[in-house]
């Protein structure tokens, strides 16, 4: 259940911040507060004026002057505790979200989706940073915009219908005219947003490749296409913050004129005698109070657009299909079957073609094909990380077959030997790194090294390795895995890759 683009409230993010509507609740309470003493000063202020006019009496002013510091008193307090309350929500709100979408990062393992990475960081920090001001701003302005004209609106009508039908004609344009300039800033602020999605996913990728790019002296370049997008993104944003000006101008435009022309149609009643002074102060100090609150609410539509975006790119992060695995223990391999496996992807439906597989003990399977076709894709498929794969993938162990999405992840991931393509490293030494999972004794260590051409480098870290040497120690770590026992599959995608000839050979 979503909200559509321009609704003031989101109920999916409702459902997922339940302190959201206590926030609401607050400030719904502080709003109508803030009616009955807005209409309660202007009372109090056009009987002390009025009375000072038409009989020069200064009896009550004290008495008006200490309700006025009441009210003023009582307006302080409401924005002290719709801010207070804000604050808290917002704190809990940044909790709450970024603990769901580690969660939901930690659960759903499938790393192959394209961006995938760089969207979840994304949307756990600037993302939910943008609620903000939908937050603490948009969303108590718009509880003033719902009581305060009304009560203002109800207190004119009682005293001059005339002004009461004005307000009743105009006050409905800066709704409309909210939803025309909403109409027209939504693809601007979903552009940039989304231009800010794909400079984290560049970004991202610039830094996870950073050592291949400098090996092929190819940095600086990727620093100038993060640069371009930066710029970029720094346009869209300008564009956006200039359609968000004008439009705040054109609202108070058309409140201006409009409290205008009240203040004109009584002016001239007064000055025929058809019209009071009293209630005339009234119409003019409340007729503002029917326009303000709403202003406010167009001032605060684009960060609160820039809000509900990020709202509804989260809620359709989170309901992306997580994997959390089954409890179907396992102990034992015997073979795996794959058929008709097969994932969409953006705009390549169908990427592995119903693949079909038989894997078996003792026997080296390769899939081979060019980059993108989804070899890592099916590898995934494998580890039972792929939570929009059709098709099966059936585990054998000897007595019963169970799809590996039904086995316990921590069991199945036991028995796994993999080989990626992040180049990760448990350990800060090549010798522990490769040892990590196994417990493997040190002659089983130096002897998977020493086959690879790494023997010099068991003493050495991590972290000085080239690209090829790191791809190395990740297929000297499952060696170990496979002889020490623990492990009955290797997983292994493009485990050549960095290498030259010889050390390709060996690898294979």
């Amino acid at each position: 259940m979503t909200a559509g683009p321009n609704a003031p409230l989101d109920p999916a993010l409702l459902r997922r911040a339940p302190a959201l509507a206590r926030h609401l609740v607050v400030a719904a309470i502080a709003a109508a507060t803030l009616a009955i003493v807005t209409v309660a000063q202007a009372e109090i202020l056009a009987r002390a004026i009025s009375q000072l006019v038409a009989h020069r009496r200064h009896d009550d002013l004290g008495t008006a002057v200490v309700a006025l510091l009441a009210i003023g008193a009582v307006r302080a307090v409401s924005a002290w505790v719709v801010e207070r309350s804000a604050g808290r929500t917002m704190a809990t709100i940044r909790l709450e979200m970024r603990s769901a979408v580690l969660a939901h990062a930690a659960a759903d393992a499938d790393r192959t989706t394209p961006g995938l990475a760089a969207r979840e960081a994304t949307v756990a920090t600037a993302g939910i940073d943008r609620l903000e001001p939908y937050v603490r701003d948009y969303l108590p302005a718009l509880c003033v915009a719902v009581t305060v004209p009304l009560a203002a609106g109800l207190r004119i009508l009682s005293v001059d219908w005339i002004s009461a039908a004005i307000v009743v004609v105009t006050v409905p344009l800066i709704p409309v005219f909210m939803v025309l300039i909403g109409l027209m800033t939504e693809q601007r602020t979903q552009r940039q947003w989304a231009m800010l999605q794909r400079l984290s996913g560049h970004f991202l990728d610039v830094m996870e490749g950073l050592p291949t790019l400098r090996l092929f002296g190819r940095a600086r370049a990727q620093a100038e296409q993060v640069r371009s997008v930066a710029d970029r993104y720094r346009g869209a944003t300008m564009r956006t913050l200039r359609v968000a000006f004008l439009s705040a101008f054109a609202l108070e435009l058309l409140a201006t004129l409009s409290v205008a022309v009240i203040a004109v149609e009584i002016g001239l009643r007064m000055a025929n005698g058809a019209f009071g002074l009293h209630d005339g102060l009234v119409v003019l100090l409340l007729a503002p109070e029917c326009y303000l609150p709403l202003r406010r609410v167009g001032a605060g539509f684009h960060a609160a657009q820039a809000g509900r975006d990020a709202a509804a790119d989260l809620d359709q992060l989170l309901e992306r299909r997580s994997l959390t695995g089954g409890d179907r223990p396992i102990e034992r391999v015997d073979s795996i079957t794959v058929r008709a496996l097969d994932v969409d992807r953006a705009g390549r439906p169908g990427l592995l073609g119903e693949l079909e597989l038989d894997l078996r003990p003792g026997e080296v399977t390769a899939v081979v094909g060019p980059s993108g076709t989804g070899k890592s894709t099916t590898i995934a498929a494998l580890r039972g990380r792929l939570a929009d794969r059709r098709g099966d993938v059936v585990v054998h162990d000897g007595t019963t077959t169970v799809d590996v999405e039904m086995l316990d992840p921590d069991a199945w991931a036991d028995l796994l030997a993999v080989v990626d393509q992040r180049h990760d490293h448990v350990a800060d030494i090549v010798a522990d790194d490769v040892r990590a999972g196994s417990g493997a004794d040190a002659t089983l260590v130096s002897g998977a090294l020493h086959e690879l051409g790494l023997g010099d480098y068991e003493g050495a870290t991590t972290a000085r390795l080239s690209g090829g040497q790191r791809r190395r120690v990740q297929v000297a770590r499952a060696l170990v895995a496979v002889r020490c026992g623990r492990a009955q599959v290797v997983l292994a995608d493009e485990p050549t890759a960095h290498l030259d000839d010889r050390h390709a050979r060996a690898v294979v």
